[in-house]
């Protein structure tokens, strides 16, 4: 059975509504009412892993819209905060992986990038699954050529929902990899490419610039409007997602985001500092292990999910 996003965020919800109820309890008790309710709210907001920055931000824009409802309103100190956290996500309102739109000839690249241990693979496969039922021919590039097994890993992965694959032998140049299968699907008509690359550490230098070489060879043989740089960041990981983001970002120019893993933490709120830090929107969520475990990231959904059960 398909994972749904409020079955994904069960944790981070539990950790927040735990807040929110202490909060009510301090509802009518005492002329300091409005100052426990702010505090209670930061000290929600950082719990929940949305930063010590981008909490600020939303506890000052807080503190006027507390002032004009009636304090003793639960639901109504519910509502502006479920405002304030949109507030965050209109900064990106351009969510749509660029494949998802109609080809129009035109082959469409997404190079999926990452630290070690995310998901990129399992991932890959599962963004590969959904558009090959949306009735695109898509085709997976294996460029991760040196960790033991994973041409293996991929290929049981992309037999599952029968995907065509081009891969090579252990310790091939990722570029040269990833040329072939550019060529291979201009000339097979394809109309998306999904890379899977080497996972690597954001502060190794090399392995950086292995990536910007294939990144590269995308742009030599793609037009710049079809090519999405996909981060994938694992949503367990906390506040440090944030700045393996920023380096990725940097290095690459990450042009949307997909958070794995976020049925496995309770810190799901890491999606608001990574859109309030660094301006890149979150387009796919991973909800689960099974194939069709994957969503569009709809920020008013989102935030439902976070606040109510």
């Amino acid at each position: 059975m398909k994972h749904s996003l409020s079955n994904a965020l069960f944790k981070t919800r539990f950790r927040i509504l735990s807040g929110l109820e202490r909060i009510k309890s301090v509802l009518g008790v005492g002329s300091y009412l409005e100052h426990e309710i702010l505090e209670k709210l930061e000290e929600l907001l950082i719990t929940a892993d949305i930063g010590v920055g981008t909490t600020r931000k939303i506890i000052s824009n807080l503190e006027s819209s507390i002032r004009n409802i009636d304090k003793n309103n639960f639901q109504a100190i519910l509502h502006v905060l479920e405002r304030e956290l949109l507030k965050v996500f209109k900064k990106n309102d351009q969510r749509e992986i660029l494949s998802q739109h109609e080809c129009n000839g035109h082959l469409r690249v997404i190079l999926a990038v990452g630290v070690n241990g995310v998901g990129k693979t399992t991932s890959i496969a599962k963004i590969a699954h959904r558009y090959k039922k949306q009735g695109k021919d898509v085709l997976i590039v294996a460029t991760d050529t040196f960790r033991a097994a994973a041409n293996e890993q991929m290929g049981i992965l992309a037999a599952r929902s029968n995907l065509e694959l081009v891969k090579s032998q252990y310790g091939a140049d990722p570029a040269s990899v990833l040329y072939d299968g550019i060529i291979s699907a201009g000339k097979t008509k394809k109309d998306v490419v999904l890379v899977d690359t080497a996972g690597r550490l954001h502060t190794k230098t090399n392995l950086m610039e292995e990536i910007k070489k294939m990144n590269r060879v995308i742009c030599k043989n793609i037009q710049t409007s079809d090519i999405e740089v996909l981060l994938m960041i694992d949503s367990t990981a906390g506040h440090n997602a944030v700045y393996q983001a920023r380096t990725f970002s940097e290095n690459l120019g990450a042009t949307g985001i997909m958070l794995t893993k976020l049925d496995g933490t309770a810190k799901g709120g890491i999606v608001v500092a990574i859109e309030d830090e660094l301006g890149i929107p979150v387009k796919l969520v991973g909800t689960g292990e099974k194939v069709d475990d994957i969503e569009d990231f709809v920020p008013a959904d989102f935030v439902k999910a976070i606040l109510y059960e």
